[in-house]
């Protein structure tokens, strides 16, 4: 298992924070890469040869080549109703709809 997330970046007092998820990673010990761009660490996705890929909020476009790497797909994770509210700020933008809910049921 890996996770890869965005780099540190400033935060409050532009102080260099990790996101949620690499703090989130690393309490449960799973190993963490930040790179810039995506295609940064293609090759260590290949030599995974991952079943499958979870992508939650990731704030960057995954190039064709790196979604065809795990055998059984990618399954992307969305907060609110697609095609509905997609781009930077979905949930934002549920709330100024009125929306009643945020994602579709199970």
């Amino acid at each position: 298992m890996l996770v890869i997330t965005q780099p540190d970046r400033p935060g409050n007092r532009r102080k260099i924070t990790p996101s949620p998820v690499k703090v989130a990673a690393q309490q449960l010990g799973l190993p963490v890469l930040q790179p810039e761009k995506i295609r940064e660490v293609i090759d260590r996705l290949r030599e995974l040869n991952p079943d499958v890929m979870i992508v939650v909020a990731y704030g960057q476009i995954i190039p064709a080549d790196v979604l065809s790497i795990p055998a059984l797909g990618v399954l992307n994770v969305h907060a609110s109703l697609l095609p509905r509210h997609r781009g930077a700020a979905p949930i934002a933008h549920a709330i100024l709809a009125g929306d009643a809910r945020l994602a579709s049921p199970s």
